[in-house]
């Protein structure tokens, strides 16, 4: 009886703070939202960064959008547009209040580091994402778009 009393309380206690769908693997069921192809996409980019690299998901998210932020200020316009065209949802990653509450432009390495540092993450972590991130933009937009991000980023690496 204690057990089952015990059972009752911990999956409403953890159905209603959210967690009873990480414990459970996020299963699927009934009342589960469709995720639009985009958000897809870019939630792909985002599961590998924290599968590979140990980040929480607003880590993966906020160093995401500011390499990114980095990357736009160092490509010109129509390169930018092909390689955001490539992985649909790139260009959003990020881009709540949450990146812009870390810093206004960022387009100096200094200003990434600074980023990643206020993510609570080490300096040296950018070093870890950029190749996450240029292999996941080549497997998506092809070689095209691998050979942007990667001169893009270049200074960085």
């Amino acid at each position: 009886m204690i057990k089952a009393v015990i059972s009752i309380f911990l999956i409403s206690t953890l159905s209603h703070a959210g967690m009873f769908d990480s414990i459970m693997g996020n299963i699927p069921s009934s009342t589960t939202k469709t995720v639009a192809p985009t958000a897809t996409k870019s939630s792909g980019l985002l599961s590998s960064l924290t599968d590979s690299l140990g980040v929480t998901p607003t880590q993966a998210s906020g160093g995401t959008a500011a390499i990114m932020q980095y990357a736009k200020s160092q490509t010109s316009t129509s390169d930018y547009s092909t390689l955001t065209s490539s992985v649909p949802g790139l260009d959003n990653i990020g881009s709540s209040s949450m990146l812009g509450a870390l810093s206004g432009s960022i387009n100096s390495a200094s200003a990434v580091n600074s980023a990643f540092k206020a993510l609570g993450m080490d300096a040296s972590m950018v070093q870890q994402f950029i190749p996450v991130i240029t292999k996941y933009i080549g497997g998506s937009g092809g070689t095209a778009s691998e050979s942007i991000i990667t001169k893009a980023l270049s200074a960085l690496m």
